[in-house]
């Protein structure tokens, strides 16, 4: 059986702040990420950071935009993406295994990213942990749960096809 969270839909994302939420109350945060009001959507693309071929081995790479993962998607043959909440205990108990997934690859056409779900920035999430898996910059498939060894499995698939 896999572990994953699962979350209310929250149908067409639209949320409207109450009254008392309109002097910023501790609500804000999640209200402006449901309505798309994010501060980060201008985030530098990989091109423009530096040591985005150095970091990539250590995992440092956290996608802060729907544009930069776009850019990841495009640039890169094979893309896995975890997409995880912070809330999510399965998530944090593989977090350490994706980690080393993600330093033992030593492919240059392959990235191993993370994406927090609460940015909002992929659509339709039933549950986390979330793998998707892009070959040639198309979703080629996804996987709901806590199976890294599964996840691992699909990526050396993915490899083997280049």
């Amino acid at each position: 059986m896999s572990s994953y969270l699962k979350f209310k839909d929250l149908g067409d994302n639209k949320i409207e702040p109450s009254q008392t939420d309109k002097n910023k109350g501790p609500q804000q945060n999640i209200r402006e990420t449901i309505k798309g009001n994010r501060s980060d959507e201008h985030a530098p693309l990989p091109s423009q950071r530096p040591n985005v071929q150095e970091n990539k081995g250590d995992l440092d790479i956290e996608i802060k935009s729907v544009q930069q993962k776009q850019d990841y998607i495009r640039r890169y043959r094979i893309v896995v993406i975890d997409i995880y909440g912070d809330f999510c205990q399965p998530c944090k108990a593989i977090e350490s295994r994706y980690h080393d997934l993600a330093r033992t690859n030593k492919n240059s056409n392959v990235i191993l990213l993370k994406e927090n779900v609460e940015k909002g920035f992929t659509k339709d999430i039933k549950g986390v942990p979330k793998f998707e898996f892009y070959f040639d910059g198309k979703l080629v498939d996804e996987m709901y749960g806590a199976d890294i060894d599964l996840a691992k499995k699909k990526t050396i698939e993915l490899v083997n096809r280049l």
